[in-house]
């Protein structure tokens, strides 16, 4: 069995920031930072795609709310996953209300 126990950004100056962090009491990822906001990625991502950092951050959460649901659904064929996801870049907010709502 593998587990992901932490995920960290690489800075420019070769230090590790830790973004997330594994908990063993409950097994969940947690946040490592203070802010999510000052991801370099993260903020990357925005410059790049000239939107808010606020709405990089709405758009994981969009995205965490539909993986819980596929999980919680057992939903596991490849294909049935492939349609949710490309569902999700043509329409993300029907996709996520539909996640959301479901739930």
């Amino acid at each position: 069995v593998r587990r992901i126990t932490e995920l960290s950004e690489i800075t420019e100056e070769g230090k590790f920031e830790k973004l997330f962090q594994w908990d063993s009491r409950d097994d969940s990822i947690r946040l490592a930072k203070s802010s999510i906001k000052e991801s370099i990625v993260l903020n990357r991502v925005a410059d790049s795609k000239h939107i808010s950092i606020d709405e990089v951050i709405e758009d994981l959460e969009r995205r965490e709310t539909i993986l819980k649901w596929i999980v919680q659904n057992k939903i596991e064929d490849f294909d049935q996953v492939a349609e949710i996801i490309r569902k999700y870049y043509v329409n993300p907010l029907e996709v996520y209300n539909k996640a959301r709502f479901a739930s």
